[in-house]
Formats: structure tokens, C-alpha cells, sequence
């Protein structure tokens, strides 16, 4: 009986297994590709169009495997934490239809046909929306982190982190996100190293920003309710 039990559980466990390993390949790609995809000087532009679709392909099945979150949206009490995770998602979804949408307005290749051509809203829309996605699917993955560090390597966490923001900063990426630049600068004789070297360090900035903004805004959340608590037994 009890061997039927355990083989009972651990078939019911390997749909979920699967299920999850879907996902992490989804997003592992979608990540690696999107990080690729902000090396646009580095490749032809037909390579960075085919790119962007898969991108796109991406972003479908990632929300179709995530499809509850969408059912369960209105569902539920909204704690501090899930207020901050929803926030994130959202204007995550809408920076990646700014960027979809500025993609196909200036497609030369892959959605040419089309006919949306309209180089200058398209270029803007891409541009802005491009940082913005990187940045908050950066902070998004920072928010599901469930992994614990010892002393070194947060000591390499912060070590990388401090790179990322002077990255940030000598890259100016503001001037995209908030449309204080009418056109996007490459250096096109730096190194593919250091440009990737700079963005997967900025990736790992925010993305330990998603995530010890959470902690913290969990912290707060269990503090006030436990202050709550005891007011009420006080009384």
C-alpha cells in the first residue's frame, strides 16, 4: 500500500517537474537573447529581427505558462509584498508591448511586410521601451529569487553590483528610458566583451534590486502586522 502511494505521488510530481523545467528554459533564453538583443550594433540587423521575434515567441509562452497569475489577478487580499510583484509585472508587460510595438513600426526585415514603417514614433517607442524591459525583467526575476548567499558571495554580489551602477551611469541608460535623446550611441569599436560585461552587470544590479526590495518590503509588512497584533491584545 504504501509502495502505491509513493509511486501515485511521484507521477503526480512529474508533470509539475516538467512544467517547471519548461520554464526555466523559456526564461533562460529569453534573458540570454534580450541581453544579445542590446548589442544591436554587434549584429546584422536581420540577425537582431530574428532575434526580437523569438523574443516575442518567448514572451507568449512565458505568459501562457504563467496564465494563472492573469486568472488570479483580481483574486485574494493584496499584501504589501504582492502589491510591489504586481506593479512590477504590469509595467513589465507594458514595457515589452512598447518595445514589440516600436519593433514592428521599424522592422526592414522580418515584419516588413507589414507596411508599418514609421521610423521616428517607432525608433522613440523602441528605444525607450528596450531599457525599460531589460531593466524591470532584470528586477521581475530579482523578485522570485529564492536563493540564499553566504558572506563571499555577497561580498562578490556586492562587488558586481557596484559595477553595475557605474555602468549604468557612464552608459547614461536614463537618457533612453526617459526620452532625453532623440538617437540611441554605439561605440562600435568597443569590444563585445566589455559591452556584455557592462549589461550582464547592470542585469545582476537590478536584479538584486527586485530582490532585496522585496525582502525588505516583506520585512516592513510582517513588522506592521505583528505590531498589529499586539495592539489588538492589548486592548
Amino acid at each position: 500500500m504504501k509502495q502505491t502511494t509513493t509511486n501515485s505521488s511521484g507521477s503526480a510530481a512529474a508533470p509539475r517537474n516538467i512544467w517547471k523545467i519548461l520554464r526555466i528554459l523559456v526564461d533562460s533564453a529569453m534573458f540570454i537573447l534580450f541581453l544579445l538583443l542590446m548589442g544591436y550594433h554587434l549584429f546584422e540587423n536581420l540577425h537582431h529581427e530574428i532575434m526580437g521575434a523569438t523574443v516575442f515567441c518567448l514572451f507568449i509562452i512565458h505568459n501562457i505558462l504563467n496564465r494563472r497569475w492573469y486568472q488570479n489577478l483580481f483574486k485574494g487580499k493584496y499584501t504589501a509584498g504582492r502589491i510591489l510583484q504586481t506593479a512590477v509585472n504590469l509595467l513589465l508587460c507594458a514595457a515589452m508591448l512598447c518595445t514589440i510595438t516600436g519593433a514592428l513600426m521599424i522592422s526592414r526585415h522580418v515584419f516588413y511586410f507589414l507596411g508599418l514603417m514609421s521610423s521616428a514614433a517607432g525608433r522613440r517607442l523602441h528605444m525607450a521601451g528596450t531599457v525599460w524591459t531589460f531593466l524591470l525583467s532584470c528586477m521581475h526575476l530579482g523578485l522570485h529569487w529564492k536563493a540564499k548567499a553566504g558572506y563571499i558571495w555577497r561580498a562578490v554580489l556586492l562587488a558586481v553590483c557596484v559595477y553595475g551602477a557605474y555602468a549604468f551611469y557612464t552608459r547614461a541608460l536614463w537618457n533612453e528610458m526617459f526620452l532625453l535623446t532623440e538617437f540611441k550611441f554605439f561605440d562600435f569599436d568597443e569590444s563585445p566583451l566589455h559591452f556584455f560585461t557592462d549589461f550582464a552587470a547592470i542585469s545582476v544590479l537590478f536584479t538584486a534590486a527586485g530582490f532585496y526590495l522585496k525582502q525588505n518590503v516583506l520585512r516592513i509588512g510582517n513588522t506592521s502586522y505583528h505590531t498589529k497584533i499586539t495592539h489588538i491584545k492589548e486592548d
